[in-house]
């Protein structure tokens, strides 16, 4: 899932920039609020990362109900994910990621048109609910 990649290069920029960006005399990453930022949207790309290889295993089975459950649980999980990813980046961020100053703005609606191509969260739930 495209969503996935964006995501990860969304925790990319926000470490770096957290590094980079002072507050205080000090960089924002040595702050214990944006470093619990940093780790949750790593946590939620690795997760993300497992549920996409668990979806990609079961397509290779013959079993299209299990396989159907799978990729909907991948991509309701992974958009998720990345879309709390990018909320998170952009607090980070703060004002530089609206601008056209900093590429955050871009990965942010690179998610977006992948949920509307990819189908919404809800969508997948549902079809997992039903299946």
């Amino acid at each position: 899932m495209d969503a996935l990649g964006a995501a990860a290069r969304l925790v990319e920029m926000t470490v770096e920039y957290a590094g980079q960006r002072t507050q205080f005399d000090r960089p924002i990453g040595s702050f214990q609020a944006v470093k619990h930022h940093c780790a949750d949207m790593a946590l939620s790309v690795e997760a993300s990362r497992a549920a996409l290889w668990a979806a990609a295993v079961a397509l290779d089975g013959d079993d299209s109900a299990a396989r159907l459950r799978a990729v909907s649980a991948a991509a309701a999980f992974t958009g998720d994910g990345a879309g709390t990813t990018a909320q998170t980046a952009l607090q980070v961020h703060g004002g530089i990621g609206f601008t056209w100053e900093h590429d955050v703005h871009l990965l942010i609606r690179r998610i977006k048109v992948d949920e509307l191509l990819d189908g919404t969260v809800s969508y997948h739930r549902r079809r997992l609910a039903a299946a």
